[in-house]
């Protein structure tokens, strides 16, 4: 993998099992002078190999939390809806297993009470930016941060801020610098830089036109365009989400929070995927995940039936939805913890696992040698 961020986009290990996924992390962990982020993890091992907490039958003594801004049904589309009811079924699991399930409700929000308290403080930015009328632009916003900071009551009720698009910041040259990076470090006399791909290269055209993926030389030229490097913005917003993710974990007790891998299952090859809905985007639920809070993923079913898109210019963003259809799809449950604590997540996701065994092998595939 190529990555295309300074903060992101570090490569896990994706196995058979929740052991293997474990065994393997046991190998590539730790400290990597190559690997600046890995610096931060120093120290912070647990006592035992992450293979020996896969092992767990019992989820008793542990709180978990159902991210419900991931599972809205009321926010999404009926696209969503076969994903959420498959993870509900998932947190049922959980209680069976021993687990304290800590639910806000439906149409509730697990973070939201924490983002009213702590954006007033560690994501004012963004605040003052999305509300012009609260805070004019020459005026004295101090004193009306701090009245949010202390009654939460007063943060915007039409806030767009949420756990799930509280990161909507851009950074500045990001993806120019890494891959230039990369390339300088393969060493190719031919293909040195990203201005050298633009000109040199031949570009493949996605099967998906007109869906935005298609045009790889236009966006190796909108990379281009920027000059210089600044991730201020995504520094702060990473600082924000660690404070609010954290600090809710903490004042409700949380060992690790559940929800959808992805609520939109695999699309068509060659037809549109599913617009962007409230933060919800046709791929996974990666924000939280890509902000130093760890991830893991295991089955949890399969869909009985879909709703695809297709083509219509008549119909607003040019596609519309069809179905259902019946289709049987793979549908994954993330289970996501505090920093550092992959341990805890492995225990969840082995007793999950050996509870219900999911995971179906792919057709043609025979059985693993030992």
């Amino acid at each position: 993998m190529i990555k295309a961020s300074t903060m992101n986009d570090r490569v896990g290990p994706l196995c058979r099992t929740v052991e293997d996924t474990a065994t393997v992390l046991d190998v590539i962990s730790g400290y990597d002078p190559k690997d600046e982020l890995t610096a931060f993890g120093i120290g912070r091992k647990p006592p035992q190999p992450y293979a020996s907490y896969a092992h767990e039958k019992s989820l008793k003594g542990l709180r978990i939390g159902v991210l419900r801004e991931f599972m809205n049904k009321a926010l999404f589309t009926k696209a969503d809806e076969q994903s959420i009811d498959l993870v509900e079924r998932a947190v049922a699991d959980l209680q069976k297993l021993g687990a304290t399930i800590v639910d806000p409700g439906a149409s509730g929000a697990l973070f939201q009470q924490c983002v009213a308290k702590y954006a007033p403080s560690a994501y004012s930015r963004a605040l003052v930016q999305q509300n012009p009328k609260l805070f004019p632009a020459d005026g004295d916003h101090i004193p009306q941060l701090v009245a949010m900071s202390a009654d939460p009551k007063l943060f915007p009720a039409d806030s767009t801020l949420t756990i799930r698009d509280l990161g909507a910041d851009k950074t500045i040259g990001e993806g120019r610098f890494v891959l230039d990076q990369y390339l300088q470090a393969r060493g190719d006399a031919n293909i040195r830089n990203t201005e050298d791909l633009i000109n040199k290269s031949r570009f493949y055209t996605d099967v998906r036109a007109g869906t935005g993926f298609s045009d790889k030389k236009k966006g190796l030229e909108e990379k281009f365009k920027d000059k210089t490097l600044d991730i201020s913005a995504r520094l702060e917003q990473r600082f924000a989400l660690q404070q609010i993710g954290i600090q809710c974990m903490a004042e409700q007790n949380l060992d690790a929070v559940v929800y959808p891998t992805s609520n939109i299952p695999s699309p068509k090859l060659g037809m549109p995927t599913e617009p962007n809905k409230n933060g919800r985007s046709a791929l996974a639920w990666t924000l939280l995940g890509a902000n130093g809070f760890p991830a893991l993923s295991v089955p949890a079913g399969f869909t009985t039936e879909v709703y695809d898109r297709v083509p219509d210019k008549n119909a607003e963003g040019g596609t519309r939805m069809i179905g259902p259809i019946a289709a049987k799809l793979p549908v994954n449950v993330d289970f996501l913890g505090k920093p550092f604590d992959e341990a805890t997540l492995f225990r969840i996701a082995g007793a999950y696992e050996a509870a219900t065994r999911h995971r179906q092998a792919p057709a043609g595939f025979g059985p693993v040698k030992k």
